[in-house]
């Protein structure tokens, strides 16, 4: 199996109970390449994954499920601030092990032992996964405000 260490950041519009929001997230996953498919694993969000039958459709895969989650902390919400402590959480829930998976996979990315697949390469060493989300006023909407999310980069 190998295993590839993923920077992502995305942004989305989320509705809640009461407020509109703009979530942006700069996240880690794994995506891990064996016999089964191709398996695109949340670090920082965690608790989440996606599989697919290329590293691509994975990441598609993963990008919906990602999405999905939002939604159904927003729908469980009554209002702004619990879904930013909820935000929060889920940033933080990173299961251990995967962590030490992903910290390894950078390491032989280091070491050139992975195929980069076409992939820009970033520092990972100052990386902090981070999670925000702003409330935004239907007055002060702006076409700038619209997500546009960065591509997945290889952590090196």
């Amino acid at each position: 199996m190998t295993r590839y260490p993923i920077l992502f950041g995305y942004r989305d519009f989320v509705a809640g109970n009461g407020f509109v929001a703009v979530v942006s997230v700069s996240g880690r996953a794994l995506i891990e390449d064996d016999h089964d498919g191709v398996w695109m694993i949340g670090i920082n969000p965690g608790g989440f994954d996606a599989q697919g039958s290329s590293h691509q459709l994975a990441a598609t895969a993963f990008r919906e499920e990602y999405r999905t989650v939002l939604y159904d902390i927003a729908s469980s919400t009554t209002d702004f601030a619990t879904f930013q402590a909820m935000l929060q959480d889920f940033l933080q829930d990173a299961q251990p092990t995967l962590v030490a998976d992903w910290d390894q996979a950078v390491e032989a990315v280091r070491r050139k032992e992975v195929d980069p697949m076409g992939l820009r390469q970033r520092n990972s060493s100052d990386f902090k996964p981070s999670i925000r989300a702003m409330q935004l006023e239907t007055a002060s909407a702006k076409p700038k405000d619209n997500p546009v999310d960065e591509p997945e980069t290889l952590a090196a």
